[in-house]
């Protein structure tokens, strides 16, 4: 009859088993985080596309009003965006120095006496973008086509990753700060959308 005793673990067996545990649970949750964080960057590029939608759409209710050929359609005083067609950036929304989205959508603050603000259209953007986090930049830019005829229009919202940084340098959202946004792909994405938009033939 065997007298020897049972053997128990020992104290290094006992700390291989907790470190391979930790090791464990630390890449269980490094995959939950990365998944929230894709989650959120799917998120924000969701609401930067339809962002730069609506915004294609602001600048195709302004050109409603493009019904004058040469240098009068272009010119005149009430177009917001159409008066930038130099195909160089623009920023889409001024600063306000608001939480959330920077700058208001639409052309209220246009040539007093506009006769087809847009403002209307933004409610709904508005309530969707209210508070958001990151800041959406918004730029566009112009391009002649066919002179005074058809434009060629592009939509860029430039925003912060779920796990990037964002310069306070960048909260103005100003044309000078696009191309190191744009270039800065560590922390910042960018959605980008294009369309054309035309003299109203109809109106004239």
């Amino acid at each position: 009859m065997s007298t020897a005793r049972p053997r128990g673990f020992s104290l290094i067996e006992v700390l291989l088993v907790i470190l391979v545990t930790v090791f464990g649970f630390l890449g269980i949750l490094t995959l939950q985080v990365r998944s929230v964080q894709g989650v959120s960057d799917a998120k924000d590029i969701m609401l930067a596309t339809n962002l730069a939608g609506h915004f294609l759409e602001t600048v195709k209710v302004e050109a409603l009003q493009w019904q004058n050929p040469g240098a009068l359609g272009l010119a005149q005083a009430h177009f917001r965006y159409l008066s930038n067609a130099d195909g160089a950036w623009h920023p889409a929304y001024l600063n306000n120095g608001a939480g959330g989205l920077v700058g208001r959508l639409g052309n209220a603050d246009a040539v007093a006496g506009d006769p087809l603000p847009v403002d209307a259209l933004d409610s709904g953007a508005l309530a969707e973008f209210a508070g958001q986090v990151p800041k959406y930049c918004v730029y566009y830019r112009l391009t002649p086509i066919l002179p005074d005829a058809v434009l060629r229009l592009e939509a860029r919202v430039v925003f912060r990753r779920a796990d990037g940084a964002w310069s306070p340098a960048w909260n103005a959202c100003g044309a000078a700060t696009l191309t190191a946004m744009v270039r800065d792909r560590v922390n910042v994405m960018t959605v980008s959308a294009l369309t054309t938009v035309g003299l109203n033939l109809a109106g004239m």
